[in-house]
């Protein structure tokens, strides 16, 4: 059985118990313990889904643990209560110094529209390389061992995001700080609409955007170096745009990285 699949169990368990052993959590219980039903299913019956013919590959390596994650990002927000203010304002402070008061965000928000859409490019490829890494292992013919560790790294690094969200609860900066004086490009708008209609509006800490990118850069570097620079390119640009677009704080994403650099010590041969 793929550790992957243990891990989103014991990670749904856990929110499972949360919701049902802390009254402030009493609105997740129905979608944590569903979810939880659902991990078991899926643990029961992955051996019968391994099992099809090459054609359901890429259902089953691909499209089932792409959806186990989306899900399980989802029953976590459903953790968050309120922000915690004095958290948040030491974030603005530490964001403070390494981006405002260094001019990183100051010359960014003074480069060409071209860069600041580059950057807003690098965040909309989030949503995609997570399948698009796991699909290029497919594609490689690293079906089985390959394929069971990238998704084990990956789902470790962004899960352990997801299970500080109820402990650490915090709105993203984009939400606090002013909007910037800078005209709004057409993949900025698109980055916003997708996440006011499509995430769950609160901010995780560590970054899972950050982690995600860098668990999946790693977990195909392992079998495939050369794609996995690649992967690794791409990662830089999204922990970047989370920073710059005001996505997360820097210090989400920094922590972000970290999870996924120890997560993937931990977890390789």
């Amino acid at each position: 059985m793929p550790t992957w699949i243990g891990v989103t169990f014991g990670y749904v368990l856990y929110l499972a118990a949360l919701a049902w052993l802390l009254p402030r959590f009493a609105r997740a219980r129905a979608a944590a313990s569903v979810t939880a039903l659902l991990a078991g299913a899926l643990w029961w019956s992955w051996r019968a889904l391994v099992t099809l013919s090459d054609l359901a590959a890429p259902v089953v390596w691909v499209v089932v643990p792409s959806l186990a994650l989306l899900g399980s990002y989802r029953v976590s927000g459903l953790f968050f209560v309120r922000a915690s203010l004095p958290l948040e304002q030491r974030l603005l402070a530490c964001d403070a110094v390494l981006l405002h008061r260094s001019g990183v965000l100051r010359a960014y928000y003074a480069s060409r529209p071209i860069v600041r859409e580059l950057f807003e490019l690098f965040y909309l490829l989030v949503y995609a390389t997570v399948p698009l890494g796991a699909t290029v292992l497919l594609i490689g013919g690293q079906q089985d061992h390959a394929l069971a560790s990238y998704w084990t790294l990956v789902f470790t690094a962004e899960l352990a995001c997801y299970a500080a969200l109820p402990w650490l609860q915090t709105r993203p900066p984009r939400a606090i700080e002013p909007a910037p004086a800078v005209a709004s490009g057409p993949l900025q708008r698109l980055n916003r609409q997708l996440l006011k209609h499509g995430s769950i509006q609160v901010n995780t800490l560590p970054s899972a955007h950050a982690a995600g990118a860098v668990a999946v850069a790693l977990g195909v570097y392992i079998a495939m170096p050369l794609a996995g620079l690649i992967f690794l390119v791409v990662a830089a640009g999204i922990t970047l745009a989370t920073m710059l677009g005001r996505y997360h704080y820097a210090i989400d994403s920094i922590l972000g990285v970290a999870v996924a650099l120890a997560t993937w010590m931990l977890l390789r041969p």
